[in-house]
């Protein structure tokens, strides 16, 4: 009953922009309008507000940081394993690899800890996730490095064509 309590504000909010843009009451422009003033007010300006009030040496523990950009190098290396044992290619053996790891802890997740844990949970998930974002960013850049940038085919030919 918790999980519901926490999640479904959250994803009521999603579904009724989706209906409503479903149903013509929400227009390309009220969309737009409504993107820029959540992605580059409100959510900010609540996590800025959150984060502010809080004293930051009291949530900055190393494991707490540390623990899951390992969580996420072992995913990662996991998922190069199994993009090369498929002979995923370039662009999209990146975007498979990043695909496993990549979260979208901002603009879904902030909201879920709010209601979750309240402003401390809010303040803690704010500051975690402004550590681990370079980290994703970076990754990216480097998965798609390694593959190149080819044509992206999804596998390699068999060996068979190759030879020809």
């Amino acid at each position: 009953m918790d999980v519901l309590v926490i999640s479904v504000p959250v994803f009521a909010v999603l579904g009724l922009g989706k209906l409503l843009g479903t149903k013509g009451r929400i227009t390309e422009e009220h969309g737009r309008f409504i993107n820029w003033l959540v992605y580059t007010f409100s959510l900010p300006a609540l996590i800025f507000n959150e984060v502010a009030r809080q004293r930051f040496d009291s949530f900055f523990d190393p494991a707490v940081v540390v623990m899951p950009l390992i969580g996420l190098a072992a995913v990662a290396l996991l998922t190069m394993g199994i993009a090369r044992l498929r002979g995923y290619r370039g662009g999209f053996a990146a975007a498979f690899t990043y695909g496993t790891y990549w979260a979208n802890a901002t603009y879904i997740g902030l909201p879920l800890c709010q209601n979750a844990f309240g402003s401390e949970g809010l303040a803690k998930a704010a500051i975690y996730n402004g550590f681990v974002v370079p980290f994703f960013i970076l990754g990216s850049y480097l998965l798609i490095g390694l593959h190149g940038a080819d044509t992206g085919n999804r596998s390699r030919a068999p060996a068979s064509a190759r030879r020809c």
